[in-house]
Parts: C-alpha cells; sequence; structure tokens
C-alpha cells in the first residue's frame, strides 16, 4: 500500500506545467494628481426705453464674454499648486455715445499661480503670484482719449504667508491666506502720458514698487445641485 501512495505522489505535476504561464493582465498606473477645469459664457442683453416712459433712459446692448481656466494639482501629502487663467471682455453700445459705435464695459486679463508646501495640517507655507491688465483699449463716453490698454497698466504681486485650505466635502472649497510679505509693481507700458497721469504713478514715471501686506480669501460652495 505505502508503495502505491508513494507512486502516486510521484505522479504530481506544478499547474503551471500542465497550462503554461499564466498572463492575468496586470497593469500599475501612475496616479494622476492634476484637476483641470474650464468655463466658458457668452451673454447678450438689449434694453429698449420707450419714448412715453416718463423716467427717460438710453437705449443700449451689451455683449460680453469670459474664460475661466483652471490647473490645480495636489499630491495629496506635502505640495498643493494652483493655476488659474480669467479672460473678460464686454462691449455696450449705446445712442448717448455719439464717439464710439461700442466701448468696452468689462475688460480683463488675469493670471494666478499659487504655490503651497504643508506646514501642519489644513496650513500651507505659500508662494502666490498674480498678474492683471487688459485686453484691449479703454475709453470713456464720448471721448476719444485712450485712458487704458494692454499691458497699461499690468499689476505683478508676488507674495509670501500661510495659507489656510481645509478639507471639505462635495469639492467645496475654502482657502484664507495671510501674507504679511507682498511686493507690487505697476509698468505702463508705452509711457502714455495720459494714461501715467490717469492711474496716478508717482514722479510721472512708467513703473512704481509697493511693498505692504494681503489677505485673500477664496471659497467655492455647492448650494444645490447645478447651481454653484
Amino acid at each position: 500500500l505505502m508503495r502505491d501512495l508513494l507512486s502516486v505522489d510521484s505522479g504530481k505535476k506544478d499547474v503551471a506545467s500542465l497550462v503554461g504561464p499564466l498572463d492575468i493582465g496586470l497593469e500599475i498606473e501612475r496616479p494622476n494628481f492634476w484637476k483641470t477645469n474650464g468655463v466658458f459664457s457668452l451673454q447678450y442683453t438689449q434694453n429698449y426705453y420707450s419714448e412715453m416712459w416718463y423716467k427717460g433712459a438710453n437705449n443700449n446692448m451689451t455683449f460680453l464674454g469670459s474664460v475661466l481656466l483652471e490647473a490645480n494639482y495636489n499630491d495629496q501629502k506635502r505640495i498643493q499648486w494652483d493655476n488659474k487663467l480669467e479672460m473678460r471682455l464686454g462691449f455696450i453700445n449705446s445712442k448717448s455715445d455719439t464717439v464710439h459705435k461700442y466701448i468696452p464695459s468689462d475688460n480683463k486679463l488675469y493670471l494666478m499661480s499659487k504655490l503651497g508646501v504643508r506646514a501642519v495640517k489644513d496650513f500651507f507655507y505659500t508662494l502666490s503670484t498674480e498678474a492683471q491688465t487688459q485686453i484691449m483699449n479703454g475709453y470713456k463716453v464720448n471721448d476719444t482719449t485712450k485712458y487704458s490698454a494692454i499691458l497699461a497698466p499690468l499689476d505683478v504681486f508676488v507674495s509670501i504667508g500661510m495659507d489656510y485650505k481645509p478639507k471639505l466635502k462635495h469639492e467645496n472649497k475654502l482657502s484664507v491666506a495671510v501674507l504679511p510679505l507682498s511686493y507690487k509693481l505697476r509698468y505702463i507700458a508705452g509711457g502714455d502720458d495720459v494714461i501715467i497721469k490717469e492711474y496716478k504713478m508717482r514722479d510721472g514715471l512708467r513703473h512704481q514698487n509697493d511693498f505692504g501686506s494681503k489677505i485673500e480669501a477664496n471659497c467655492k460652495f455647492t448650494l444645490v445641485k447645478n447651481l454653484v
């Protein structure tokens, strides 16, 4: 009997030798710590007032287009890097303006980048940079004088401080940054005397440096579904 059992054990074989190598399709993917978002909008408004309207008013039409792009990095451990580009351009047409057919009513180009390194829990050491200017020339009603233009002025901010960013549910966001060290550069491209005077540049120079402090608070909450 023992001889028969030994003969059975000696007949055992490895499964791999019977079916060959197995391919289970295992793939390893690196986590993507980037989140991107884009919002585009286009608005048109027309206001018409009857001649019988006793209070009087001016008929007008307005156009507004806006673009908001965001790219945010979060490795869930130490580093958070937020980036935002915002562009807004609007025009208004009014019969009371006999000089311009359309003039800009909203004229903004804004770029922001903020790098945070976790200090403790929800607090981050923060380096923040911002740049803001216009997209098109700016005019006043019934005035052909140019009061602003692209890069005239250009405002650049560089700030260092601490940012409080708690973890909230449902992708809600809150950021309160205290930036005790902040530098601002205002630059007027082209050296237009009217623009230099309009923005009260010191000594009539094309550039101006200022130092100070900033406090920034930003929040995003979903009130109800599909309404932010």
